[in-house]
């Protein structure tokens, strides 16, 4: 009888001090970073590019065009560890409104951005200095190129 007293006694001191969102008991583990040294990779919905957190490098192109049937692109956070990108990089006809999650990328061979109607200026890609070749068209609200500034060369 003492035993099963013992172990009511404790139950509710154990469920009253578990963890909870904001007890600071729970620790968020880190992004683990990645990399698709040898890929070209077409994304089209918010769910795909969600699968891309962490992703430190793409070898070839990284495509991003919104499919407004399956969910259009709105946000570009899974993207902020990526650093490089082998070949084009095109943001084109997606809801974002703004590039800062691009902030760590330096490294990447050509850039078109064209369609993104809620896209302001250019901010996050500051760390950008040579490109193969730019291509910003059809940005309905874009306003300034601020963000591009560090731009020493494009070639084409």
């Amino acid at each position: 009888m003492c035993k099963h007293f013992f172990i009511l006694l404790f139950l509710p001191f154990i469920f009253l001090t578990g963890c909870t969102e904001d007890d600071p008991c729970m620790v968020e583990q880190p992004v683990q970073e990645w990399a698709l040294p040898n890929a070209t990779l077409n994304i089209s919905s918010q769910a795909e590019l969600d699968l891309l957190e962490g992703l430190t490098e793409v070898g070839n192109d990284l495509y991003i065009q919104s499919n407004s049937e399956i969910g259009g692109v709105v946000d570009l956070s899974p993207l902020s560890s990526l650093q490089k990108v082998g070949g084009r990089l095109t943001i084109m006809d997606t809801g974002i409104s703004n590039l800062s999650p691009l902030s760590s990328l330096h490294d990447v061979h050509g850039l078109r951005i064209s369609g993104n109607n809620l896209l302001p200026n250019l901010h996050g890609l500051e760390r950008l200095s040579c490109l193969k070749n730019l291509i910003v068209k059809g940005n309905n609200n874009l306003i300034s190129l601020a963000g591009i500034e560090g731009l020493l060369e494009v070639e084409g």
